[in-house]
């Protein structure tokens, strides 16, 4: 029954269609195809300030990388290594 229903919309809406003159259906293609670009386009732009946060932590951890081993390099210029054994606190 519910297949017979089917058929029956399908078989009314292509012959509703086919009494549309063309230059409507061109005009409802280009509305359409424009409202299609401007959800994928608005899409795109939603991920890709997904990936904002990404791109941030990657500059973050590059910066801090940096951070650390310039901090490192200076203290090991400052604080030489001495090799007293009398010197040893523990």
């Amino acid at each position: 029954m519910l297949v017979l229903i089917i058929n029956l919309g399908t078989k009314v809406t292509k012959s509703l269609i086919s009494q549309v003159p063309g230059k409507v259906l061109i005009e409802i293609n280009k509305k359409v195809g424009f409202r299609l670009i401007t959800k994928a386009g608005e899409k795109g732009v939603i991920n890709l300030m997904k990936l904002a946060p990404l791109a941030g932590g990657l500059v973050g951890a590059c910066v801090d990388g940096a951070f650390v081993n310039k901090c490192g390099n200076t203290a090991k210029k400052m604080f030489p290594k001495n090799d007293d054994s009398d010197n040893n606190f523990i």
